[in-house]
């Protein structure tokens, strides 16, 4: 009764479960999902926690050939056996990746989000329980939440990241929970081996290319051997105490925010004071952070990079800028930081003859198009698809344009214009960068760039900025080619004075 007891107590702790509700276990068949099924199965029996509704969903991802047919054989006999309703789907999750232009992984969790919501309205309606009531209960482990806080710590992540899996968070309308999170995954083992109940097993689970299965496989025993033997479940512990802290400190931080943000009515602006300063450290992330949010519309990949920017403004003199991710432009203005989204999903519309510049994003909605901007001529193209090969010469290059898409212009040099020259953010005046590029002087005012503001994104016939590269994110480029006089023994030849592939040092 270990198991249930455990489950029980985090159940009645953080109130997954009440009386009334439709609780939909997420079934894969393997050991950790089918003793969540079990354990709340006898729960129910138990009525510790009142009296509910309990189902089960399978998702069969077509990736995996006989295996998954298998596996959704074995959930339906499991199901069956104990007169538990399951619901199965078929997926072909590679097909919806390719469609969506996604990763494997992505792909998979949005399709079974959105089986799961399907599972709990029809539950909901042949059962006639309240559609308000369902849940999803997924079988998160301890050992799970040492991994998530292991890989974030390694990647580099925030204490709300370190916080790791929650024991429920909110899918739409729907609730997630994890009755589990206190159990070690041996601990589960154990308990169905003495249920004498089977279980089926992923074999790509041991893939150690993928870097969370290199955590569990490799990682963690070797802190069980060397450490201690219940290092698992001290970092889940871990994991705990910092997602308590990591809720406490956001509502320090939400009691001051009225004092220092500011946000206008239209939602297009949001203003952070310069006494935000005087506050410890920490509760300017997150304050700095909300507001980030706030003008972004996102939060994913924005990060200690960012706030660090935001704070060394809101200390300099007015006039000061700074470019953000998608399309925050961060401006000081007397006492206060003033952030506005500028993005737009327009593209290339015309060139502007008296200014040389030609204007990006225009008025309409082209994926591709051509002009000429002083003796180069420039084709470009917006793909849905990142290339196999990003090409490696000085006329074509391929930006990650989801990055770049807003207030784009192809024009010459100004004053104080400046390039992100290495994987840190780290900028250099493009004045400085051209001098040791040895462009003549004479030569510097004909040289077209691709820029937002006065951020550089590619100096053409050289570099392209480090803030708008291709990564594994990447989901839309922008491809562009330039022409000029005598380039052809240019790209062909080596790339000169390009430091793009192992960065530079900033200013």
């Amino acid at each position: 009764m270990e198991l249930e007891r455990k489950a029980e107590e985090l159940i009645r702790r953080n109130k997954l479960i009440s009386a009334g509700d439709l609780v939909c276990v997420g079934l894969s068949g393997g050991a950790d999902s089918v003793a969540l099924l079990l354990v709340l199965k006898e729960i129910l029996k138990m009525g510790s926690v009142g009296e509910y509704r309990l189902a089960a969903v399978h998702i069969n991802h077509n990736l995996r050939g006989q295996a998954a047919e298998d596996d959704s054989r074995f959930v339906r006999e499991l199901c069956a056996n104990r007169e538990i309703p399951l619901k199965i789907y078929s997926c072909p999750v590679a097909e919806y990746a390719g469609v969506r232009k996604i990763g494997l992984e992505e792909a998979g969790r949005e399709v079974r989000h959105e089986k799961f919501a399907l599972a709990a309205k029809e539950f909901a309606e042949e059962m006639e329980a309240d559609p308000a009531k369902a849940k999803i209960a997924l079988a998160h482990h301890a050992d799970d939440q040492a991994e998530t806080l292991l890989f974030r710590a390694a990647r580099g992540s925030s204490l709300s990241g370190l916080a790791g899996i929650r024991p429920s968070a909110t899918l739409g309308e729907l609730l997630l929970i994890r009755p589990l999170l206190s159990v070690t995954r041996d601990e589960i083992e154990a308990w169905l081996r003495q249920k004498g109940v089977n279980w089926r097993t992923d074999e790509t689970n041991a893939d150690e290319r993928y870097a969370r299965n290199a955590i569990r496989g490799t990682v963690i025993p070797c802190l069980r051997e060397k450490v201690n033997g219940r290092a698992a479940l001290h970092l889940a512990l871990a994991a705990e105490d910092m997602a308590a802290a990591d809720a406490y400190l956001k509502g320090e931080a939400e009691k001051i925010e009225t004092l220092y943000l500011r946000k206008d009515l239209s939602g297009e602006s949001v203003s952070i004071s310069a006494q935000l300063l005087k506050c410890p450290e920490i509760l300017q992330n997150y304050v700095l952070m909300d507001a980030l949010e706030a003008a972004a519309g996102y939060r994913k990949n924005l990060g200690r990079e960012q706030l660090t920017e935001l704070k060394d403004l809101l200390a300099e003199p007015a006039g000061k800028m700074r470019d953000l991710p998608y399309g925050v432009l961060a401006h000081k203005d007397y006492d206060r930081v003033v952030l506005e989204c500028l993005r737009s999903e327009k593209v290339f519309n015309s060139v502007t003859e008296a200014s040389h510049e030609v204007s990006i994003p225009g008025e309409d909605s082209r994926k591709s198009g051509n002009f000429r901007i002083g003796e180069t001529e420039i084709e470009w193209e917006i793909r849905e698809t990142v290339p196999g090969t990003i090409p490696q010469n000085r006329c074509t290059k391929v930006f990650d344009y989801d990055k770049i898409n807003y207030n784009l212009v192809m024009r010459f040099r100004r004053s104080g214009d400046r390039i992100v020259v290495n994987a840190k953010g780290g900028s250099r005046k493009l004045k400085d960068y051209m001098i040791d590029c040895k462009i003549p002087r004479r030569l510097r005012d004909q040289v077209p760039l691709l820029a937002s503001g006065s951020s550089v994104f590619w100096v053409v016939g050289h570099r392209i900025s480090e803030d708008c590269k291709v990564t594994d994110d990447t989901r839309r480029v922008l491809v562009i080619t330039a022409k000029w006089p005598g380039m052809d023994s240019d790209c062909v030849n080596s790339l000169g004075c390009n430091h793009e592939a192992a960065g530079e040092p900033a200013e």
